[in-house]
Order: structure tokens, then sequence, then C-alpha cells
């Protein structure tokens, strides 16, 4: 661990620059005097592979002081790969049922053709159908391409938007798991915050995901959930729930925790963990989660 005082005087990107290296990732601590810009400081650290995460000091006239620690790669190399491999499978199953459908027209095309029955009027619906899956083929792998090459760059983003396309990349999973998604938050006003672009969609992920799992293990026939939210004093609320029948009470206070799993055979407990540490240290948010009436119920709290 190292720490540096800022003097509020020398140029701040050269400052860090001069101290830390692009090459490697850290967590930050700030301790901000109150006078000082968290917005200006979140912003010219954005080129850097850092964890930030915010305290104010109440001496206005104090120097910013810098704690930096090296982050762990093995954990971070875990939790990139455990992200690539949802990624993965969110692909095949949106690919699945478009491949079926360009097979099958080429198969029929083949075999019209061979039995001297292929008409123009049959060829051009094959062909068409060929085409349109291509199409959607193409659409989707775009779609993961613009969230899989997120930077730490912090952007403006609208809530609702962000997910809007996430949901777009789940769709063939919400499919074939017969899951109804209910998105309540296109009838709310549009809210405007700031994140690291993709990191919301990753946690949205993980607990769409977790939910899919349980929906699976607990054999719900009538699965749905249900994303809402909410604007509270200067923060924004997303809940994502559930009807899947909610968290035991012996677990509920776990679930963030590092390498808790409850699927014991290929359960790795870093989806639901891994969502925390985004929101607390990139999002500067909070996640938690209660149970309802009907199922366990997520609130990603984040900073407007």
């Amino acid at each position: 661990m190292k720490s540096y005082i800022y003097d509020n005087k020398t140029n701040f990107i050269d400052f860090l620059n001069t101290n830390l290296s692009l090459k490697e990732e850290y967590k930050l601590k700030i301790f901000l005097p109150n006078n000082k810009s968290q917005k200006e400081i979140i912003e010219q650290l954005s080129n850097y592979d850092i964890k930030i995460e915010l305290e104010n000091i109440s001496e206005s006239n104090s120097d910013i002081i810098l704690v930096f620690t090296k982050e762990n790669k093995n954990i971070k190399n875990l939790r990139k790969m455990a992200l690539l491999g949802e990624m993965i499978a969110n692909i095949s199953h949106q690919w699945r049922q478009p491949l079926s459908v360009i097979t099958s027209s080429a198969s029929a095309m083949i075999l019209h053709k061979d039995l001297g029955i292929l008409e123009d009027k049959g060829f051009e619906k094959f062909a068409n159908n060929i085409i349109s899956q291509g199409q959607f083929l193409a659409q989707t792998i775009d779609t993961f391409r613009s969230y899989i090459k997120k930077s730490n760059t912090v952007v403006d983003v609208v809530i609702q938007n962000e997910i809007v396309t996430t949901l777009k990349i789940l769709d063939a999973v919400f499919s074939q798991n017969y899951i109804t998604i209910i998105n309540k938050t296109l009838k709310k006003e549009s809210v405007n915050t700031r994140l690291i672009k993709g990191e919301f969609a990753q946690v949205l992920i993980n607990i769409i995901t977790n939910a899919k799992d349980v929906f699976i293990s607990n054999d719900i026939k009538n699965r749905e959930i249900i994303i809402d939210l909410k604007k509270k004093h200067n923060k924004c609320v997303i809940c994502i729930e559930d009807n899947a029948g909610g968290i035991p009470k012996d677990i509920i206070d776990k679930i963030f925790q590092k390498d808790f799993t409850t699927k014991q055979n290929d359960g790795t407990g870093i989806g639901l963990s891994m969502s925390y540490d985004i929101v607390k240290e990139h999002l500067n948010g909070n996640l938690y989660v209660q149970n309802t009436n009907i199922g366990a119920k997520f609130f990603i709290e984040l900073p407007l």
C-alpha cells in the first residue's frame, strides 16, 4: 500500500502520471476535502484501472490524500473468466434458434430441388428466412461486442436504456426458460446518471441469471421477474424482484460473500459477490436484497 498527498498546486494528471502506472491495477481510497469536486476527481481518474472509494474530511483547506492498493490480479482474472463464461452461454442461447432456422431452410431448399418441386415462391421464402436470421445473428454480435468492449470511462447514461440493452442480451435465456420480464421502468421518467459503461449491465445480468437458476432449482412454473426503479433523494434505486420463493433466512446474509454458493456441483460463488463489489467500489452505490411475499427482491442504489 502506498500513500501520496496531492498538494492542490501541481497539475492533477501530471501528479497521477508520475505516481501511477497505466499497466497496474489499483484500489484507491481518496480522503477529499469538502470543498473539492468529486465529479472532477472521478473524471480525471477514469483513464486508470482504479476502484475508487471517496471519503470527505472536514478541513476545507486540507490537501487531497490518496491511498493506493494494488489489486489482486488472480481474483480479477477469475471474475473476468466468470463473466466471459456467462457471455458465451448467453451468445449460444441467442444463436441456437436462428441457426436452426437457417439449417432447416437450407435443407428444405435442397430437398425441394431434389424432388423437383422447388418453385420461385418457395425459393424466395427459404432465402428470405436465411437472410433475416443471418441479420439477426449479426445484430446479436454487435450487441455483445459493444457490451464486452466497455472501458473504464465514465459516461452519461439513461438507466432505462441500459436496462433495455441488457434484457436484449438475455432475450433467448428468457424464452428458453419460460421467464416473463415485466419492465416497469419504461413507464417512469428517464433517469440520467454517470456510470462506467457496461458495469451496471454486468450486475443486472448476474442478478437475473441467479434468479433463472433459482427458478429451475425450485421448479417454479410461472416464472416472472419484475424490474422497476424509483428516485429517492439524490439516488436512483433499481429493483429486481422474482417470484422464485425467496432466499432461506439462514443464508440471505451470506449471498454477497466471496466464494459462497448454493450450487455445490458447478457454482463458483462469484456472480453476486462480484456484483456487490462492482456496485460498491466502481459505481459508488449499494446493493442489498430482501425477501418479499413472492420471492427475492434485489435493490441497486446508484448516486445521481
